[in-house]
């Protein structure tokens, strides 16, 4: 998987530090490079459009660590709509111990590839493309999206 995957930008809030470590070190521990990106104080410029594309260019998947504090948080809505726009995999994380969902950003809803509970094997499975889909916290199916199909016809 490590070798697939060129980097792994984990967007989350401040307030969520210590449990995004721990996703952190689980994804190294398999050999995937994750970048951590915080708009905050000390990075202001960091929010900009510019800086978001570049970011968000450098990683080939970004995983949304899924809290109370992000859902509403309008830089991860921004990262999650560059990350579609540049036809980067998206994956959002439940927060650790979370029984049941907060809720989730806007564009999460519209583009995630996965939404996974927070285990290990199935965190690394919807990182690596092996999970597709929406997962509740506890790891049961939740409610299939609603988005437009299209029928591809070739012509004779």
């Amino acid at each position: 998987m490590a070798e697939e995957t060129k980097g792994v930008l984990v967007g989350h809030s401040r307030e969520d530090e210590v449990d995004v470590l721990k996703l952190k070190e689980l994804l190294e521990s398999q050999g995937i490079a994750v970048r951590d990106y915080s708009v905050g104080p000390d990075n202001p410029d960091g929010a900009e459009p510019e800086t978001l594309k570049r970011v968000v260019e450098e990683c080939s998947i970004l995983v949304v660590y899924l809290s109370t504090e992000t859902k509403d948080h309008k830089w991860i809505d921004a990262m999650i709509d560059c990350a579609n726009s540049l036809n980067r995999r998206i994956v959002g994380v439940w927060a650790h111990e979370r029984e049941e969902p907060c809720g989730i950003p806007g564009a999460l809803e519209d583009y995630h590839n996965a939404v996974v509970g927070w285990t290990g094997n199935r965190i690394l499975d919807a990182v690596s493309g092996k999970i597709e889909g929406f997962y509740k916290p506890d790891g049961s199916q939740g409610s299939p999206r609603d988005i437009d199909r299209y029928v591809c016809r070739t012509e004779n």
